[in-house]
């Protein structure tokens, strides 16, 4: 997970030195986004929106991968996780003390996330208009109206309760976000009654009716992950990073096998195993900075693999439909490898050669705009200075000089 250049972020002011990447993190992010996709294998054997009757247990590497092709969704919910405990990290306290603007906050946000998701909408459109001339149907994500694409083209097509999903589907949660920072950061104006605010944001999350679940989830897990960074900053401050890492790695570890055992309850494992997950490769990452370094690529291709993967599915589906292959094909082994790899390889060209350019383009358009405002500020200030201080000269009534 990027997160800029080597840092001290304080908590109550004392310091909690972490590197310039947390690269567990990084890796987390990726493994979510493999999770999802993997849940999503699913999407080959849909006959338009609704799914077949071939048996999950016909998937590839179903032995192995049994626990993803059942609960891979819970991946989305990790994402939320792992968003407010980095937004926590990088801006709460920057946007308390107005050392970042909202101006400056929306425009890191949107040149991170819409270029993609503009290409990827355009994308699914196109191809899910060849795929119902063939089909008379769409492929998976059924609502897609002009309603739907003006949601999606503004990034709220989860905002309000909507009874299916259309276009890039997946972008749902991608939505959800970009309404958690606008939450989060009108609460971090707030001074310090903001953690009050937050806290009331995951109340409300658990007591939406269940037509707003996406939001709730949103609200629920965004907000969790950002008093895990709390929690995290207050642990290490009360001991050192080895003790930290080892009492929430062992705590950890001691939720998960609980889970593997015995199972647990949707709240246990997504507002408690979840944070304390990110928590202890956050700890981990302050004991042995890069550690995880060579995973970096899972978070560096893990959006692109998230927003890239349905319309790689509809260009494969009509691509062995048309050579006459039946969607069993897809319980290949060899397809799916090849899928996948064919899929994290698109994903990391795409990661550095477009969303990077970007990115990057949006963000130095801004600064341009910035500076020449600044520019025009400046000259006006330094015109009414001089004007201020400039001798007035006038003439008196018998014609003499006079000088003010």
């Amino acid at each position: 997970m990027v997160i800029g250049g080597p840092r001290s972020i304080t908590y109550r002011g004392l310091p909690l030195h972490l590197s310039e990447r947390i690269y567990g993190l990084d890796a987390l992010r990726g493994f979510a986004a493999l999770s999802v996709l993997i849940w999503h294998w699913q999407h080959f054997f849909f006959v338009g929106g609704v799914p077949s009757a071939v048996p999950m247990t016909n998937q590839p590497f179903y032995p192995i991968l049994f626990a993803f092709y059942h609960f891979g969704y819970y991946g989305v919910e990790m994402f939320f996780c792992l968003s407010g405990f980095v937004f926590f990290w990088l801006f709460s306290t920057k946007i308390t003390k107005r050392a970042i603007n909202l101006s400056q906050f929306a425009v890191d946000r949107f040149s991170r996330l819409y270029p993609l998701h503009f290409v990827t909408f355009l994308m699914v459109a196109g191809l899910q208009y060849f795929y119902i001339s063939n089909h008379r149907v769409l492929f998976v994500y059924q609502a897609n109206d002009v309603y739907h694409a003006v949601l999606n083209l503004l990034l709220m097509p989860a905002w309000f309760p909507e009874p299916g999903w259309s276009f890039n589907g997946p972008i749902w949660s991608v939505s959800i976000e970009v309404l958690m920072y606008a939450l989060f950061a009108a609460a971090c104006l707030t001074g310090r009654l903001k953690y009050v605010i937050f806290a009331g944001f995951i109340i409300v999350g658990f007591l939406l009716p269940g037509e707003w679940h996406k939001v709730a989830k949103g609200l629920k897990l965004f907000f969790v992950g950002g008093f895990a960074y709390l929690a995290l900053s207050a642990l290490l401050r009360l001991m050192s990073a080895h003790r930290t890492a080892g009492l929430l790695c062992g705590l950890c570890l001691g939720a998960w096998s609980w889970i593997i055992i015995y199972g647990a309850g949707v709240l246990f494992v997504t507002c408690i195993t979840f944070p304390l997950t990110v928590m202890a490769l956050a700890a981990l990452n302050a004991v042995w900075p890069d550690r995880f370094r060579s995973l970096k690529w899972l978070g560096d291709s893990s959006y692109a693999i998230y927003l890239l993967h349905v319309p790689f599915q509809i260009t494969l589906a009509m691509i062995a439909d048309g050579l006459g292959y039946t969607r069993e094909i897809f319980q290949s082994r060899a397809i799916f490898l090849l899928f996948f790899s064919v899929l994290v390889a698109a994903s990391l060209l795409c990661h550095h050669y477009f969303e990077t350019w970007a990115k990057n383009g949006i963000r130095m358009r801004y600064a341009k705009a910035v500076a020449a405002k600044l520019r025009i500020a400046d000259r006006d200030h330094f015109k009414r200075h001089i004007e201020d201080v400039r001798p007035v000269t006038a003439t008196s009534t018998n014609g003499a000089v006079r000088v003010d």
